[in-house]
């Protein structure tokens, strides 16, 4: 009995607001999403989520979503936290098929993303759902693989650095064990 209310946006990549505009006219309901988000999208956003806004829904209003704006990945990236159950509707923040990309030069930022990593971290969910992939029934552990990941990637390429490596391909042989058709994400 309950109603689509919004289409909330975790960012706005294009994987994930495809049909945003199609389904928001198909239900007659906004689009909600984080200002940065908003910003580069060619649709309206018709109100803009704050860091830690909650949301009662539901037909009861007893299902609540608070909103967490967690940047990294995207600069406007919102992470959903259902506190009663401990789920993470975690967006692109960590993906079940692979590493998350921090692009480079499109809003992408390392510092900020470990910060989101820790801050996911410190909730100490039970379930987390990504964008891509399956859900995961150990998040924690999960969270922490992925912020050490990080952490040893980033001694990597200093250590390259201080070797006196300064190419790009360079760096990438030297750091990354990854196919040729992965070396433009890495």
């Amino acid at each position: 009995g309950d109603q689509v209310e919004a289409v909330l946006l975790t960012h706005s990549h294009k994987d994930h607001v495809g049909s945003a505009e199609l389904v928001s006219q198909h239900f007659n309901v906004p689009v909600w999403a984080h200002a940065k988000s908003a910003d580069s999208l060619a649709f309206e956003v018709h109100r803009m989520i704050d860091d830690d806004e909650v949301f009662e829904l539901g037909s009861q209003g007893d299902f609540a979503l608070r909103c967490l704006h967690t940047p990294g990945h995207h600069p406007g990236h919102l992470c959903l936290w259902h506190g009663d159950s401990q789920t993470l509707v975690a967006g692109d923040m960590v993906s079940g098929l692979s590493t998350v990309v921090i692009p480079h030069g499109h809003g992408g930022d390392m510092t900020a993303y470990l910060e989101s990593l820790t801050r996911l971290l410190d909730l100490r969910p039970r379930l987390l759902l990504p964008a891509h992939g399956f859900a995961m029934r150990n998040p924690e552990r999960y969270l922490k693989v992925q912020k050490e990941h990080r952490l040893v990637r980033e001694r990597q390429i200093k250590e390259a650095l201080d070797a006196g490596i300064r190419g790009v391909d360079d760096l990438l042989t030297a750091c990354y064990a990854i196919p040729q058709n992965l070396r433009r994400a890495a």
